[in-house]
């Protein structure tokens, strides 16, 4: 039986590199994870990045969409997901819209709190409050987190108070 394997990408400056490196080594004295060049062939995937700049949020979520348009796996759409979500939050320049970003992020992951509330947020910006509702629904259906689905049913009854 081989060890599983992790892929390790890194992006940005040295201090990523050495955050990646300790990440790898974490992986391999809790779990035996070696590290591997082939992005088809990981067990465990983890895509954070704390980039400021487009280029270096499109650099990270196209190395996840080559994965995932390889493999459905739902642990790639789900880092896919935070991936845009933290791309969504970072830009805040005026004019500059985070609504398809959000979109992408809550389709991946339709079962996180923090994406569906900052979607409903964006909608509501734009009087959508039926998709929003929508958004909100969904999530009760799907997550398992009876926190998340409390902050989910308040949110809804603010919503819906509009």
């Amino acid at each position: 039986v081989s060890a599983p394997k992790v892929y390790v990408k890194t992006f940005g400056c040295q201090m990523n590199v050495y955050d990646s490196e300790r990440l790898a080594g974490l992986l391999h004295e809790s779990g035996g994870y070696v590290p591997t060049e082939d992005i088809e062939e990981h067990k465990a995937l983890h895509a954070r990045t704390l980039a400021g700049e487009t280029r270096e949020f499109a650099a990270v979520a196209n190395a996840l969409e080559k994965c995932f348009s390889t493999q459905a796996r739902p642990e790639v759409a789900h880092e896919l997901a935070l991936i845009d979500f933290d791309w969504a939050r970072s830009e805040t320049a005026p004019g500059v819209t985070t609504l398809p970003r959000l979109l992408r992020a809550n389709e991946l992951a339709p079962d996180r709190f923090e994406i569906a509330e900052r979607l409903c947020g964006s909608l509501l910006e734009k009087n959508d409050r039926a998709r929003a509702t929508q958004v909100l629904l969904k999530l009760l259906q799907l997550s398992h987190d009876e926190a998340d689905k409390q902050k989910a049913q308040q949110l809804m009854a603010t919503i819906q108070a509009r």
